[in-house]
């Protein structure tokens, strides 16, 4: 048996680190396995097989390498004993299995981190990092998961059905947030996913409403206030110019003077004065009737605007879910493909070009873009019945 040590310099890592392998051969058959200590090139001696001495911490790895040596060379006689073949694939296996035997459980190190750090320290990621580190839970089982036995592949593995469950952005951001998570506990150098590649999701085509639905959509009555709420929502955004929906949900009456809502737009864009119209209007007095809040859609907590910024993040997501589960079972009591409230800008954007003789800059103005390439995105289905038309043209003509 020959046991030797060699450093794997084709797999350095993101910080430039590379693995000491541990290599057995026994009878020309040879097996390897990771020693778990990551170093710069230039601290190996190959010639030593060690690392050259320059401070504790090399002085500390040195003398880990020889206990794996040590552990090496026992191997063979405790395999006699339990009666099994010496090869190199068993040594290997019996010092896998004595390593990981002491070393940390990955998936109980994780939870602690959540107690101990994010719990206190961070609350809105809790919930999120929770739900991250339970797909790992019910991906492995109930058995520990050890540092030494999370390898790349495995980590491949969990990647993969991972984007079976959830999908594929989140599976993107649950990844970061675990490697996040395992760093921060001192487990890992650097994230087990690296260089990992995740499927790209499909967009979701977002197809505007024609004039027909939108009135079929303000005249349908729904057996859910939840529907009826993310319906005025969702026409709110329409006769509010187009707005996006955190911005819809923040207004406050404060802001309504019985003629227009003056209201900023964006963070950074110009402040909108937009004159109330009848369909607006009637949504207004449904809700000025229903509720007492200073918000007008009382989707957000009252004291909303005294959050920090993490707080509101927190608060206007939760609140736009809520939107989007009710806009779509209204899409699908109304026959309508699938809602979003994302949608109403689109609808917006094409009524005001198919109104303005197919003009790009009033849809552009309308909408707040500051560039028009994005509002062709958003008219293009339009666009392509105009080359239609303009194409028979030709053809009739000839």
């Amino acid at each position: 048996m020959r046991i030797s040590f060699w450093l794997k310099t084709h797999k350095c890592n993101a910080a430039g680190k590379a693995p000491i392998s541990l290599r057995i051969t026994i009878d020309g058959q040879r097996a390897e396995l990771s020693t778990g200590i990551y170093i710069f090139p230039q601290q190996w001696n190959g010639a030593a097989e060690r690392l050259y001495v320059t401070d504790a911490a090399t002085r500390l790895h040195n003398q880990t390498l020889d206990l794996r040596e040590a552990a090496a060379i026992q191997a063979p006689v405790l395999l006699v004993a339990q009666g099994k073949d010496i090869t190199s694939a068993a040594v290997a296996a019996s010092l896998r299995r004595k390593r990981n035997s002491t070393t940390p459980d990955l998936l109980a190190a994780l939870e602690q981190q959540l107690t101990t750090y994010y719990e206190r320290h961070n609350p809105h990621t809790y919930r999120a990092f929770s739900y991250f580190v339970g797909y790992l839970r019910q991906w492995h089982g109930k058995e520990p998961l050890y540092v030494a036995a999370f390898t790349r592949e495995k980590a491949r593995t969990f990647a993969r059905w991972l984007c079976e469950q959830i999908s594929p952005a989140s599976a993107r951001t649950a990844l970061g947030a675990l490697a996040a998570m395992m760093v921060r506990s001192n487990l890992l150098e650097v994230s087990p996913f690296l260089k990992i590649r995740l499927p790209k999701a499909e967009p979701t085509e977002r197809i505007p409403l024609t004039k027909q639905q939108l009135k079929a959509l303000e005249l349908a009555s729904f057996p859910r206030d939840k529907m009826t709420y993310a319906r005025d929502i969702y026409l709110a955004q329409f006769y509010l110019q187009g707005s996006r929906i955190g911005v819809v949900l923040e207004l406050c009456w404060s802001q309504y003077d019985g003629e227009c809502i003056r209201y900023k737009a964006e963070k950074s864009g110009p402040h909108k004065v937009v004159r109330v119209t009848p369909g607006l209007r009637a949504i207004l007095a449904r809700q000025y009737r229903r509720q007492d809040s200073p918000l007008i859609f009382p989707a957000l907590r009252p004291d909303y605007h005294e959050l920090d910024k993490q707080g509101q993040f927190a608060a206007r997501r939760a609140a736009t879910t809520r939107v989007w589960e009710g806009l779509n079972q209204v899409g699908k009591q109304l026959g309508f493909h699938k809602l979003h409230s994302h949608m109403a800008r689109h609808t917006m954007a094409l009524l005001t070009a198919t109104s303005n003789n197919g003009s790009i800059r009033a849809a552009q103005h309308v909408l707040g873009h500051s560039n028009p390439r994005q509002t062709e995105k958003y008219i293009r289905s339009m666009q392509t019945d105009e080359i239609n038309d303009a194409a028979d043209n030709v053809y009739d003509n000839m």
